[in-house]
């Protein structure tokens, strides 16, 4: 019995349309655990649903879909994960069934509070507190005037981030932000300072404890949603930037991670340039894959592979050589202005690649409340995606409806 499948465990929907043809060089097959009845119908058509298994994402879960399993178990050789929060969980079944995962470091790392401990002076001041006891914030949030950020020390696509303003009642605005948010699990959490600025991420990976960069994407956010990304990045001071690599290098030097893609998110602004968020272990959500291929001139399924792969032993995964000069990329990941159930998408004539989702009948909410408020993206040539986007029809329960999304 071959052991030549790759457990993973979350992944997007961007990522998976790539996801047979980057591991089918190196033997390996994929099996996918996640929830199937959130993907839209064209999930399908670039992704065998046969390899996807609706198992939740928790410890119990999985290993029981596992003891249920057992040929499946007995074919699966390493496990990964393209989400931040499922580190610890992919660690702990790699642990009890001797299989390969990205490693200790990837997962130290994914906790918020390690990490911006490990950035130092990159890093804004960081609160690590408790669910159970946010009353160790009293004396940070007594004085009026500051605005907080507050989020779970595991977690990605801005779930669960809330804004905190100091002063009297503050404490009891966490708790009830808390409460909001119980069915998600979190013990840790952090509190940071509200920083404005730019939102960029830098893009790369470490090899052998060396750091190869890839480029600066800068973002664009609605609210708590982000909603456009340019790669590679343009008008950021050369000081920032050196700034910005350099406490990376040190970041990943003291957190003893040494194999493994990055994108690393900074607010760069009147205070300097912050790290907020390390996100070892995997590159950028939504259409970040898509982008840095087309800058640099390499396949989706090509970088995948390499996302996937460079940490786990065993395997050499290669990039064909890279254009120094990169293409300019734009990334938009649209929704809707209002909550509204999803009811269609028509798609005109274009030249960008576009990727679904929201599956139809779903309630979609507003723009602004986090990264799940996405209805799809695109991703290519500026023109081509400005093209795509004014092509395109959104039906809803209300209506007709525009896709909402901002370049500023």
């Amino acid at each position: 019995m071959a052991n030549n499948k790759l457990l993973i465990l979350g992944i997007g929907n961007v990522a998976l349309k790539y996801l047979e043809q980057a591991l089918a060089p190196f033997g390996l097959e994929p099996v996918v655990m996640g929830d199937k009845r959130s993907r839209p119908g064209d999930t399908w058509a670039t992704y065998s649903p046969a390899r996807f298994h609706s198992v939740a994402l928790e410890r119990q879960a999985v290993s029981r879909y596992l003891n249920d399993h057992a040929q499946l178990r007995e074919e699966i050789c390493a496990v990964t994960t393209l989400f931040d929060e499922l580190m610890p969980l992919v660690q702990a079944l790699a642990l009890e069934h001797g299989w390969d995962y990205p490693g200790p470091a990837a997962v130290r790392l994914s906790d918020k509070g390690t990490a911006a401990t490990c950035a130092q002076a990159l890093s804004p001041p960081s609160y690590p507190f408790t669910a159970c006891n946010p009353d160790s914030l009293a004396e940070v949030l007594e004085h009026p005037g500051s605005d907080w950020v507050i989020k779970p020390a595991c977690c990605s696509g801005g779930e669960a981030v809330g804004r905190i303003a100091s002063g009297p009642g503050a404490v009891g605005r966490v708790r009830v932000h808390l409460a909001r948010y119980f069915h998600i699990n979190a013990e840790q959490w952090l509190m940071q300072p509200c920083l404005e600025g730019l939102l960029v991420s830098f893009e790369g990976f470490m090899q052998g404890g060396a750091l190869h960069r890839m480029g600066v994407s800068r973002r664009s956010r609605i609210g708590l949603t982000e909603v456009a990304n340019r790669f590679p990045a343009q008008g950021i001071a050369p000081e920032h930037l050196a700034q910005g690599w350099s406490g990376i290098e040190q970041l990943f030097s003291r957190g003893g991670y040494r194999d493994g893609w990055f994108h690393c998110e900074c607010i760069v602004g009147p205070a300097g340039i912050h790290l907020i968020d390390t996100n070892a272990g995997r590159i950028g959500g939504a259409t970040v894959l898509e982008q840095i291929a087309l800058a640099c001139g390499v396949l989706p399924a090509e970088l995948l592979a390499h996302v996937l792969l460079l940490p786990l032993p065993g395997f050499c995964p290669r990039l064909s050589a890279c254009c120094h000069d990169l293409t300019p990329t734009l990334g938009v990941w649209y929704g809707l202005a209002e909550q509204a159930v999803l009811t269609g998408i028509e798609l005109g004539p274009h030249l960008a690649r576009h990727t679904r989702f929201a599956r139809d009948g779903a309630v979609v909410p507003p723009i602004g409340t986090s990264d799940y408020a996405w209805v799809g993206m695109f991703s290519g040539r500026e023109a081509d995606v400005l093209d795509g986007l004014r092509a395109l029809r959104l039906h809803t329960d209300r209506g007709p409806a525009l896709p909402a999304y901002s370049l500023d």
